[in-house]
């Protein structure tokens, strides 16, 4: 896996960027084939009850139906890279 979605997983839902985060965790999966249902499952375990169920299973759908994707120079995922 690569190292700033680690980190993003190993920090779990920071107030006030739970929803960004999720939403690059979201898309790392699909990219790399992982179905929407175990994407949600992950998440709902990451987020720990942090924000509402309804929330992360829409920001899953979201990711999964209308293709986002972010790279390495998206702000979010450089403040976890390792290189």
């Amino acid at each position: 896996m690569t190292p700033c979605i680690q980190s993003m997983l190993n920090k779990g839902p920071l107030s006030g960027k739970r929803h960004v985060t999720a939403l690059r965790i979201a898309s790392h999966f699909k990219r790399h084939g992982i179905p929407s249902h175990y994407t949600k499952v992950s998440l709902l375990h990451w987020n720990n009850k942090s924000l509402e169920e309804n929330h992360i299973n829409e920001l899953v759908e979201n990711v999964y139906n209308r293709n986002y994707k972010y790279g390495c120079q998206d702000t979010i995922m450089l403040e976890h890279c390792k290189t």
